[in-house]
């Protein structure tokens, strides 16, 4: 949901600044790249601030600098919704390519890829790409 989340706020600021208030405060690394990757897809954020997480941004006050914010947008579910449905393009419940990062995975993202398939086949009629970036394969390929 972090993605949509994210990806539903870029197209609604385009290249405004972006300041998310109602997140949980324990929110992960892999979560909150999960929010702020889409965003520069759908629209063209430079900065996001999520409150009680991001260290410029401890108060709603302090992420608008003191003042008021141009625009309010609320989500709820629907436009989680909205948005997942945007970023879907499969027809009917067959499934033919399953793709993980881009290359955003991680060292953690890709351990949990390679538990989630321990002694399992992918399909033959099923591709499977798993996308990181070069450092983090010469590291997961260190850690067997």
């Amino acid at each position: 949901d972090y993605g949509a989340l994210g990806y539903y706020i870029g197209g609604k600021t385009g290249s405004k600044n972006v300041v998310i208030n109602g997140l949980p405060k324990t929110l992960t690394l892999e979560q909150f790249r999960y929010l702020a990757s889409p965003m520069p897809v759908s629209g063209a954020t430079n900065i996001c601030h999520v409150v009680g997480v991001t260290p410029e941004a401890r108060t709603l006050d302090e992420a608008l600098g003191g003042g008021k914010p141009e625009e309010v947008i609320t989500v709820g579910r629907d436009q989680i919704k909205e948005a997942v449905n945007k970023l879907t393009t499969a027809h009917g419940n067959k499934v033919d390519l399953v793709k993980f990062g881009c290359p955003h995975c991680s060292i953690i993202e890709l351990r949990k890829i390679v538990s989630l398939l321990a002694g399992k086949k992918v399909h033959p009629n099923v591709r499977l790409f798993v996308a990181t970036a070069k450092q983090i394969y010469v590291l997961a390929e260190a850690m067997g």
